[in-house]
């Protein structure tokens, strides 16, 4: 593999969209036996310090048929169950949250904004905060009324 040094100021940023895939917990060395076909060969190398057949991960399965693995501590940061209607609006959630607080960080910079971007600052976290309140309100609803997408919580 070229290992070139490549200066960071060529690199642009991306923002991945959320893509829903099917996932099992699986090691690498059964993931590579099942498909996947991205499972790094260090698992299989005796003698290689990252040597393990059976490291935990999850056999991933794209909506195209493509099998990959990821070890677990990687798939576990970037993916969240979403089963349910009750699952869904927790990731939701959580996201707006994250998106709260950047709206938030932003109007009370210690940068001068002007007036106006002050005054469309303030009614964005004002719709944001009541979409999360709505947000919140239906999942308790959800959970208390004790169905989940028909299922019995």
């Amino acid at each position: 593999m070229n290992t070139e040094s490549i200066p960071q100021d060529r690199f642009s940023s991306f923002i991945g969209s959320a893509v829903a895939i099917k996932a099992m917990p699986m090691s690498a060395k059964h993931a590579k036996n099942a498909g996947a076909t991205n499972v790094p060969d260090k698992y299989f190398e005796v003698g290689h310090a990252a040597y393990d057949p059976g490291a935990e991960g999850y056999l991933i399965e794209f909506f195209s048929g493509y099998r990959s693995w990821t070890p677990k501590s990687e798939f576990e940061a970037v993916y969240k169950l979403s089963e349910t209607k009750v699952d869904r609006m927790k990731i939701e959630l959580a996201d707006l949250v994250e998106r709260i607080k950047k709206v938030n960080d932003e109007l009370y910079d210690v940068r001068e904004h002007e007036r106006t971007e002050d005054r469309c600052l303030c009614s964005q976290l004002r719709s944001m905060q009541g979409y999360a309140d709505m947000l919140y309100s239906r999942i308790v609803a959800a959970v208390e009324g004790g169905v989940n997408n028909g299922t019995v919580v």
